[in-house]
């Protein structure tokens, strides 16, 4: 964003000045109390201020002298394109029109655009950053918290404002609370801390308690050994919690480790559980989509069409064997006088016949019990025939004939029923002959026992479970690996390797053995001290007031130590976030630095735990630290890095939109040579960046080229 033009009406000590500002470096030129801070103003005024006039900010707007409302207009450009801010103080109203587009009229959507254009929607954070003022530098290099200030607005930066002062905040909180506790303890102090006034009047009642047990020769040994177990258990009592926290840290890591394993052996049941369901599904659709018909043929439909089969074939063999044989009318012939020798005799006839019946009875009765009777004709064929055996040669009798078309017939029938029931079951089984009835049918028997399987299996692993209730437990188990997994991974910079960490356990039970004995003789001596007074009641009254000293005492260390370890979680913490944004603090401020010293100092480093900036010296062979960096840098010196680092904060909070900068008379402290590196470089950033420059003397007029835009604001 550059602006191109600035008109204030009524605006402080302007009566209306009308001003034109060129896209790269502009030097506005002007005497003190000539306008240039009120020129700034109305800048910020035109970019974030509220039009009004009824809070103390719009009424320091107010023309000096009247009580007209001011009237503001700011024309800029951004990305090639041309916009007009107007805010009407009189009016209560503001319009930003972009050139060929509709106005924005609503102060919110007003505000939205400008922090588009220029990165920044906070007035404050502008003048703290793009915006240089005289007296920030004049307080920067007398200030010897000048190195704080400049590290707290890099972390302010890093961290955000409002997380870096609650930050902040907090930690100083806690560290106040934790001094209010441990004053005292480590160096004398007129005002001791809550601790050590709890062991000052402890330690005051023990040597009341030594007054009244004047007389007994060992008091002062144990009391003097009191002191130095409680010395040591002060000693070992925060490193005994410390093995104590991180031992029971990897004893989680070991449960949570089990119980992830545990998670997945789970999931991985519920997946075969899910993929034998699956499988029994497909084996289910195979049987359902192809073999539909054979879901209602009786069992042994198979082995009954076999026997049908084999019965009609062995009736037609008979049927065939019994029309070989004479009829009744071929039998009796054309005259019962005809002569033997013509044809066969007729026991041979009915012999044959006899015979034939008896075997297609025994066919037949394997295939259908009830058919067992055709064997009792062919015997009485037989026994008929047998009778006649011996007898002279006589015309075979008319009833042998019969009964052999009879059992044609009957026959003929069976195998006619037999057909009909085949034709049925292979119809009802959709096939077309019996051979693919029989090859379907044995698919079908293997899907069965597919699936019989399959079934078997998955109530196998279902093991009397639902199966809504297994997906359930691997939804769970899912869950349940995750957030495990997440704990272990918050978990792992803690955990050890097995040796090391037996190490730790035996340190910490030699050590808790240790405290529990140093314990139990304080406790011995205490109450043997307390017990021992000249003066019952007295002793009785202090032994109350050391026992509850005590308990308070040991209440605020464990507060101390809270506070203590919240603070460093903290500051690890913040130091964490700060770490990442060192190399390109420490990089592009010391480039910066470089080209504003002409390469005198040219290397910087950034503290992690704060952003503090330490300087290399040449001429001291090493870096400067930031307690001491103010002190031993000169005041131009700490202007210049003071400005490197602020040119980096711009960069840095506006997120590369490249916001005007302006700098308020704010190189006094710069001699001639520092003044030409400075204005090389404002001719550098002035390509990219719009620069304008307040001042009121003529230093920077032999610099000044034809390229650079100077205003006076004496002549306007």
């Amino acid at each position: 964003m550059r602006i191109l033009r600035l008109r204030a009406v009524n605006f402080r000590r302007f009566d209306d000045i009308d001003l034109s500002f060129s896209e790269g470096l502009n030097l506005v030129r002007g005497p003190n109390e000539s306008g240039k801070s009120t020129m700034v103003m109305a800048v910020m005024a035109g970019l974030f201020a509220r039009p009004q006039t009824n809070t103390a900010l719009g009424r320091s707007y107010l023309r000096w002298g009247t009580d007209e409302a001011p009237l503001i207009e700011l024309d800029f450009i951004h990305g090639g394109v041309r916009y007009r801010m107007v805010k009407d103080f009189a009016e209560h109203s503001v319009s930003l029109e972009e050139e060929g587009g509709a106005p924005l009229r609503s102060l919110k959507a007003v505000d939205a655009k400008v922090f588009e254009l220029i990165g920044f929607g906070d007035p404050a954070k502008y003048l703290r950053t793009a915006c240089v003022t005289h007296d920030q530098m004049v307080s920067l290099a007398e200030d010897s918290t000048g190195a704080r200030k400049l590290a707290n607005m890099l972390r302010e930066v890093v961290v955000g404002g409002r997380e870096s002062s609650m930050m902040e905040s907090a930690a100083k909180k806690l560290t106040s609370e934790a001094d209010d506790l441990k004053r005292g303890l480590e160096r004398p102090t007129g005002n001791p801390g809550i601790i050590k006034r709890l062991v000052d009047e402890r330690e005051a009642l023990i040597n009341r308690q030594k007054e009244l047990t004047k007389g007994l020769s060992d008091l002062e040994v144990q009391r003097e050994r009191l002191k130095e177990v409680e010395r040591l258990l002060e000693k070992q009592e925060p490193r005994l919690d410390e093995l104590d926290d991180f031992l029971a840290r990897n004893r989680r890591v070991d449960e949570f480790q089990r119980r992830a394993s545990q998670a997945r052996d789970r999931f991985v049941i519920a997946d075969r559980v899910i993929d034998a369901r699956r499988e029994l599904q497909r084996t289910d659709n195979k049987i359902r989509k192809g073999f539909s018909e054979f879901d209602d043929l009786e069992p042994g439909a198979d082995s009954e069409l076999r026997k049908a089969i084999e019965m009609r074939r062995s009736l037609v063999e008979m049927r065939e064997g019994l029309s070989r044989a004479p009829s009744a009318a071929e039998a009796g012939g054309k005259g019962s006088a005809a002569r033997p020798a013509a044809r066969p005799p007729a026991w041979w006839v009915a012999m044959s016949a006899g015979a034939l019946v008896v075997l297609a009875g025994i066919i037949l009765g394997l295939v259908q019990p009830a058919l067992f009777s055709v064997i009792a004709v062919g015997l009485a064929i037989i026994i008929a025939a047998a009778s006649s055996l011996g007898r002279p040669a006589a015309p075979a009798p008319q009833e042998v004939p019969k009964m052999l078309d009879e059992q044609v017939r009957r026959a003929d029938g069976e195998i006619a029923r037999l057909e009909a029931l085949e034709r049925e079951l292979l119809r009802s089984a959709g096939c077309d002959d019996a051979e693919e009835f029989f090859a379907a049918h044995h698919t079908y028997l293997e899907l069965l026992s597919d699936r019989d399987r399959d079934a078997a299996g998955l109530s196998a692993l279902l093991g009397g479970r639902s199966f809504e209730l297994v997906e359930e437990d691997r939804r769970q188990a899912s869950l349940d690996a995750a957030a495990c997994e997440e704990i272990l991974l918050e978990l792992k910079p803690f955990r050890v390797e097995p040796e090391r960490l037996g190490v730790l356990a035996r340190e910490r039970d030699g050590m808790a053995e240790a405290v529990a004995g140093l314990k139990k003789e304080r406790d011995g001596l205490t109450f043997h001290l307390m017990r021992s007074p000249a003066d019952p009641e007295e002793a009785a009254r202090i032994e109350e007031e050391v026992s509850w000293l005590w308990e308070a005492e040991q209440a605020a260390r464990r507060r101390l130590r809270i506070y203590t370890r919240a603070r460093d979680a903290m500051k690890e913490t913040a130091t964490s976030m700060l770490s990442s944004a060192v190399p390109v603090l420490s990089e592009s401020v010391g480039r910066t630095l470089s080209s504003l010293t002409g390469g005198r100092y040219d290397r910087v480093e950034v503290r992690e735990s704060d952003l503090a900036i330490s300087v290399y010296s040449a001429e001291k062979g090493g870096f400067l630290p930031p307690d001491e960096l103010m002190g031993s840098l000169s005041k131009g010196a700490t202007s210049q890095l003071y400005l490197a680092a602020r040119l980096e904060l711009v960069e840095l909070l506006s997120g590369g939109r490249k916001p005007p900068l302006i700098f308020d008379d704010s190189f006094s402290y710069f001699d001639e040579s520092r003044l030409e590196f400075l204005w090389d470089i404002l001719l550098d950033v002035a390509r990219g960046q719009q620069v304008i420059v307040l001042t009121c003397t003529d230093r920077y007029d032999r610099l000044a080229s034809s390229g650079v835009n100077i205003l006076d604001l004496d002549q306007q």
